[in-house]
């Protein structure tokens, strides 16, 4: 019965997020990709860009009910591997670093929404996983 609680908390918690991103995605077309939701450690975040619009980071709430943040080396770019580390917490207390390589794969022609497979390492523990921005 407590397994049962716990996956609906986990289920209404995650259509929260999920709800006002495709709301936000259908009234407007951003020029930049601005979200980015995956199915790996970071569960919704949002992208930032320096001055000149370059890709440098993404940071946001992760599964494990903690924040992460994730750096480019040199932004990222679609149709290569872009380098990152990366640091954040487990349940808010419990911290960590990563460290890892994005290859991201536009999905339209102006690269405003992208296909990412990362791969990488957190403390010692490897990982594959997949986002999507939009």
């Amino acid at each position: 019965m407590q397994g049962r609680v716990s996956l609906a908390i986990v289920v209404v918690v995650s259509l929260a997020l999920l709800v006002p991103v495709v709301g936000f995605a259908q009234d407007a077309a951003p020029q930049k990709p601005t979200t980015q939701i995956g199915l790996g450690f970071i569960a919704y975040a949002s992208t930032h860009f320096d001055d000149e619009g370059v890709f440098k980071s993404v940071s946001g709430i992760n599964w494990a009910l903690g924040y992460s943040k994730r750096n480019y080396f040199s932004g990222l770019t679609a149709g290569q591997f872009n380098p990152y580390w990366g640091w954040g917490s487990i349940v808010l207390l419990i911290p960590y670093v990563e460290l890892g390589t994005t290859y991201a794969i536009g999905l339209n022609d102006d690269k405003t929404n992208l296909l990412n497979f990362n791969m990488g390492i957190i403390y010692v523990i490897p990982y594959v996983t997949m986002s999507v921005m939009f």
